[in-house]
């Protein structure tokens, strides 16, 4: 009688099984291309100028309007996951449930965007920083460990979770990336010490990443800018964009086709057409010679800018040069 009832028991376990299994939906994944659909190029490929083709990181000091100048991008729907965006009239995505508190949320939101693909045409992830961070909480949540580095066990794992960590976060970028949206990142700014080959120390500002995280978006973005203050002849305040950088300002891009101004305004409004305008080659780019720091600037941003008005009056110079030669002939 005893053994029927095990006999019995097993059965229902396996059922249950069973119908756990049924219950889980099957995901349909694309079927690998083929030899056959694969051809090799006959013609090199024309550069893009759609904004939205490039990835793009905007960092600064807090509160000088990343997120405002990202809401300027036309149907930009924005992952926050800090708050702070309470007075901006933006598409905050799960915004009357606390935002995006944790990585599933995002998850869940690119979810949606597949399902409705033609919905937005860029998402903004609001702070990057923090979004990383999510998405190692949520690994170490999912293989039961604490942190990076070791496994359920407390072994060194030899960092496969930390491989898991970058490929969980790479694979949602590329999930959006592959709906043709443009994507945006926004971090805030922080200055290190640096000690070059040589044993000489100096200040770097960069993103307020992670090292880990750094490594990760670094390798993710095609246009790099840093957002600061500067001082306009009238007294004023102007917010520029900075988009070339040197060994104390972490700023730059890839090859776009035409070369950037190297400073841009930074403006509440239009800020996605100004943008634009400078992709299309046109010149939008402010004069260094009529900015100055700001009174707070520290002394990398103030030395960075002194030098930026500098290679800029030798360029001026020699561009009169060259004109009084051509006028000469």
């Amino acid at each position: 009688m005893a053994s029927k009832v095990k006999n019995i028991t097993k059965t229902s376990k396996k059922k249950k099984k069973t119908s756990k299994k049924s219950s889980k939906k099957k995901v349909k994944r694309k079927p690998d291309l083929s030899i056959a659909d694969l051809k090799l190029p006959t013609e090199k490929k024309e550069v893009s100028t759609d904004l939205r083709d490039y990835t793009l990181l905007v960092y600064g000091r807090e509160k000088i309007g990343k997120t405002t100048f990202f809401s300027t991008f036309p149907d930009c729907l924005f992952f926050c996951t800090e708050p702070g965006s309470k007075g901006l009239h933006i598409f905050d995505f799960n915004s009357d449930h606390g935002g995006c508190k944790n990585w599933d949320i995002v998850r869940k939101g690119v979810q949606l965007l597949e399902k409705h693909p033609t919905r937005f045409k860029n998402v903004c992830f609001d702070t990057v920083d923090r979004a990383y961070d999510m998405c190692l909480d949520w690994i170490c949540k999912k293989r039961g460990i604490e942190y990076p580095g070791q496994d359920e066990y407390g072994r060194e794992d030899f960092g496969k979770s930390w491989r898991a960590v970058k490929q969980e976060f790479i694979d949602i970028i590329h999930r959006i990336l592959q709906l043709g949206m443009g994507l945006c990142f926004t971090s805030h700014a922080v200055e290190s010490q640096v000690e070059s080959r040589s044993g000489n120390k100096y200040t770097r500002i960069h993103p307020s990443m992670s090292n880990q995280g750094r490594k990760v978006i670094e390798a993710l973005v095609d246009l790099f800018f840093y957002a600061d203050y500067m001082r306009s002849p009238d007294g004023g305040t102007q917010r520029v964009l900075v988009t070339e950088g040197d060994e104390v300002i972490w700023a730059g891009q890839r090859e776009v086709g035409v070369p950037l101004p190297r400073l841009i305004p930074l403006t509440a409004k239009g800020g996605y057409d100004i943008l634009a305008a400078a992709f299309k080659g046109e010149d939008v780019g402010l004069d260094p010679q009529t900015l100055i720091p700001t009174n707070t600037a520290t002394d990398t941003i103030a030395k960075f800018y002194r030098d930026v008005r500098t290679q800029a009056a030798k360029k001026g110079g020699r561009k009169k040069k060259k004109k009084k030669k051509k006028s000469r002939k």
